[in-house]
C-alpha cells in the first residue's frame, strides 16, 4: 500500500481517521480484552488481537520493526476498521483458549469476528512489514464484511416485514463498511415502492457512496424521474463513479442534463463552471466543446481514483 492510499481511508471512513496522520501516533491497543470484545460486539467491528509473550521472549529487532509498522500512516488508517486489542499471553491464557487460539503465540496478529470466529492471522514478520500488514488487514476486513452482509444485512434488507428503522440500520452498516457487493440489494430497496421515504433516501445515500455502475444508474434514473433525494445525492457520488454519469449529459431533458453537469463538476472538482444561460444561448459548437471537456476530465478523474483507491475499498 502506497502513501497515497492513506487518502482513500480518510475519504471512506470519515474524519476520525485524520488524527492518524500524526507521526508520533501508534495503534492504540485496548489492553482490557473483555472491554474490547464488548466494543466489537456493540459496533459490529471485527477484532484485531495482538498476542505477545513475555519481554524476554520477544526478539528486539523484530519488536522494533513491529512498532514502526504500528506507527505507519497506512497501517494506522486501516487499523481503525478494527477493535484493536493487545493480549499478554501469560495473563490471557483463558481468553486465548476461549477464542480457540494458541497459547504459544507471540508477536502475531489474529483477526476475530465479534462472535468469536477466526478470520485470519498475520505472522510476526508480516506484522513488521507495513505493506504486507495492510494487505492482510484489508483482506480480513473484506472477508468479515462479506460474511456480515450475506448472513445478516442482506436477509434483513430483503425481509418484506422489516421495520424502517432496521432497514436504515442495515443500510448504515453497508455505508460504514463500504460493502460494494451490496449494490444490487440496495438498488432493490431504492426501487421498492413499499419502503418509506426516509428509507429510500438512506438507500440513495448508500448508492452514492458505493458508486458502482448499478448504483449510479439507479440514482440517475430516480433523479430524472423527479426524486429530489436522488437528485441531491448525484453530487455526492464518489469520483470512481463519475464515468457512469457521462451519458446523462446528453439527456433530452435539459434541466436534468444541467443537474448532471453541475454534479460532475462538484464530484471531479472541475473548474470553470458554465452558468445556466450558457446552455440556452451559446452556439452548438461551444456547448459541445464544453461537454467534451467535462467528459474528458471526468474520465481522467475516475481512472485516477480507481487506480489509486479501488483495491482498498
Amino acid at each position: 500500500m502506497s502513501a497515497r492510499t492513506w487518502l482513500v481511508f480518510v475519504l471512506l471512513a470519515g474524519p476520525a481517521l485524520a488524527a492518524a496522520q500524526s507521526k508520533n501516533q501508534q495503534i492504540q491497543w485496548e489492553t482490557n480484552s473483555q472491554r474490547g470484545i464488548a466494543t466489537a460486539q456493540q459496533s459490529h467491528r471485527p477484532l484485531m488481537i495482538y498476542v505477545v509473550g513475555s519481554t524476554d521472549e520477544r526478539e528486539n529487532q523484530l519488536e522494533n520493526a513491529q512498532r514502526r509498522s504500528f506507527a505507519n500512516a497506512d497501517v494506522l488508517s486501516v487499523s481503525r476498521r478494527f477493535v484493536c486489542v493487545r493480549v499478554s499471553r501469560s495473563q490471557g491464557r483463558n481468553l486465548l483458549r476461549d477464542l480457540d487460539l494458541s497459547v504459544l503465540g507471540n508477536m502475531e496478529i489474529v483477526f476475530i469476528s465479534p462472535d468469536a470466529k477466526m478470520i485470519d492471522r498475520v505472522a510476526p514478520s508480516e506484522v513488521a512489514a507495513p505493506d504486507a500488514f495492510c494487505q492482510k488487514m484489508a483482506a480480513a476486513f473484506d472477508s468479515y464484511r462479506t460474511g456480515l452482509f450475506n448472513n445478516e444485512l442482506k436477509p434483513k434488507l430483503e425481509d418484506k416485514e422489516a421495520k424502517a428503522a432496521d432497514l436504515k440500520i442495515a443500510l448504515g452498516f453497508i455505508r460504514e463498511f463500504t460493502i460494494l457487493k451490496a449494490d444490487e440489494t440496495v438498488v432493490k430497496v431504492a426501487k421498492d415502492q413499499a419502503v418509506t421515504k426516509d428509507v429510500r433516501a438512506a438507500a440513495f445515500d448508500t448508492l452514492a457512496l458505493l458508486a458502482t455502475k448499478p448504483a449510479v444508474e439507479t440514482l440517475l434514473e430516480a433523479a430524472r424521474a423527479g426524486d429530489a433525494d436522488a437528485g441531491a445525492r448525484l453530487g455526492d457520488v464518489l469520483p470512481g463513479g463519475a464515468e457512469y454519469m457521462l451519458e446523462a449529459l446528453e439527456d433530452n431533458d435539459s434541466k436534468f442534463a444541467i443537474k448532471v453537469y453541475d454534479s460532475l463538476l462538484k464530484i471531479c472538482q472541475i473548474k470553470n463552471k458554465k452558468p445556466a444561460s450558457f446552455w440556452e444561448k451559446a452556439p452548438e459548437k461551444q456547448r459541445r466543446d464544453e461537454l467534451e471537456r467535462v467528459k474528458q476530465a471526468a474520465r481522467e478523474t475516475a481512472k485516477r481514483w480507481r487506480d489509486q483507491y479501488a483495491e482498498y475499498r
